[in-house]
């Protein structure tokens, strides 16, 4: 943390473990010797045809089942073959916590501090948003626990939830930068990204808001507002966060839509395309 390689090799494995859903589910992939490709070699339990896709890409974040060993794991822990503890959802979110936190005692270009204190925010609160998605309201850790401590922190409620990792987005916003650079790292997040996840969070949140009562949910978790228990004002708040997110991408972040104004129908789906 005392130098700009050091944070960036930091930064590089919290942006690896970021839930990226990527079309590559597959909960139980690991290296191992593979006797009928005669050698090592992945050994896939669950694969998929969308590998193959154009769309299809690697990232080390990808994947959500309920045992997903070398991926980031929608649950709090995993257990490994080994019987050790890897990281879980809330084990990656520990380490942004921890980054976050040591961050804040270093000595550091003022500037930089601040860059990488908002690229911290901004993988928290795509961290969080993997979990609300499929769980609805989750325990918001902010600080690295530590042993002794009482680590078994409740669930805030589903509105609680998403208006935190609104307020992540927002914190994310401040610094970071316009653009990036081959210098600094093309993959990192610029002030763009995080408008556009907060418009997808927000705009997530408001579907939620609107419609979860539309589903036969019940149980303690719904008395408790854990799922669902928003308002149409709470729905409405939320649609106009999207649509201020959005507005501020159009209309400030100089990128435009690719070919706007298609001459025909045929161009229009070509460009889409």
């Amino acid at each position: 943390l005392t130098d700009a390689s050091g944070l960036t090799t930091l930064l590089a494995n919290l942006y690896a473990k970021m839930p990226m859903e990527d079309f590559m589910y597959n909960p139980g992939k690991f290296f191992n010797y593979h006797r009928d490709l005669g050698g090592n070699a992945f050994v896939d339990f669950g694969w998929s045809t969308s590998f193959y896709t154009d769309e299809s890409n690697y990232s080390s974040g990808s994947g959500a089942g309920p045992v997903n060993d070398a991926y980031w794991e929608y649950g709090a822990v995993t257990m490994s073959g080994n019987n050790n503890i890897s990281n879980g959802a809330y084990g990656s979110i520990r380490q942004v916590n921890q980054f976050l936190q040591d961050l804040q005692t270093v000595n550091l270009d003022e500037s930089l501090r601040k860059r990488c204190t908002s690229e911290g925010h901004f993988i928290r609160a795509y961290m969080y948003f993997g979990l609300v998605k499929r769980y609805g309201g989750v325990s918001i850790i902010q600080v690295p626990q530590l042993p002794g401590e009482d680590l078994f922190t409740p669930r805030s409620t589903e509105k609680e939830t998403f208006d935190f990792i609104l307020s992540e987005c927002d914190l994310a916003i401040e610094n970071l930068p316009a653009t990036v650079n081959s210098n600094d790292g093309i993959y990192r997040a610029t002030k763009w990204a995080a408008y556009a996840l907060k418009s997808r969070v927000a705009l997530y949140a408001a579907s939620i808001a609107k419609f979860w009562n539309k589903a036969p949910l019940t149980g303690e978790a719904v008395d408790l507002k854990l799922v669902g228990g928003m308002s149409a004002a709470d729905a409405n708040n939320y649609y106009s966060l999207c649509l201020a997110a959005s507005s501020a991408i159009i209309d400030n972040s100089g990128k435009t839509l690719f070919k706007p104004t298609p001459a025909t129908r045929a161009e229009a789906a070509k460009n889409f395309q």
